[in-house]
Parts: structure tokens; C-alpha cells; sequence
């Protein structure tokens, strides 16, 4: 899956619609890895999401549940 397109949001409190907080994947990657090109390529049985990111490059980045959340606290 590209992930340009995906949005990564947080449900935590769903009661509380305001709450619910959103993140593009794709401006993420491209902010952290001076690339927008990014392949969602599988979440594994942890809760990480494995990616290939950087078109000429194309190296595999591994982001934790943990990390994937923390991306939500700013």
C-alpha cells in the first residue's frame, strides 16, 4: 500500500469526538526521511508497521506500536 494516502488516527477516547487526533503517514516520512515515497509493506503480530521508504534508496524501516503512538503526542 502507498501510504501517501494513508492517515493514521487515534481513537483512544472515542466518546469525545474532538479528541480524536489524525497524522498523515506519508508527510511523516517524508519530514523524517527527506523522501515522501513510502510502501506500507505489513503490520506484524507486535503491532509494527514494516516500510519501505526512499525510492532510490528503498530501505526497510520498522516503526513501533509504541512509535506509531508517540507520533500523536505533539
Amino acid at each position: 500500500m502507498n501510504c501517501a494516502t494513508v492517515t493514521l488516527c487515534n481513537f483512544s477516547d472515542p466518546d469525545d469526538f474532538s479528541s480524536i487526533k489524525a497524522i498523515s503517514l506519508g508527510t511523516f516520512v517524508a519530514e523524517k526521511y527527506d523522501d515522501p515515497t513510502c510502501i506500507a509493506l505489513e503490520w506484524n503480530e507486535n503491532n509494527d508497521l514494516l516500510l519501505n521508504v526512499c525510492e532510490e534508496d528503498g530501505k526497510d524501516v520498522l516503526l513501533s506500536e509504541k512509535e506509531i503512538l508517540e507520533l500523536f503526542v505533539n
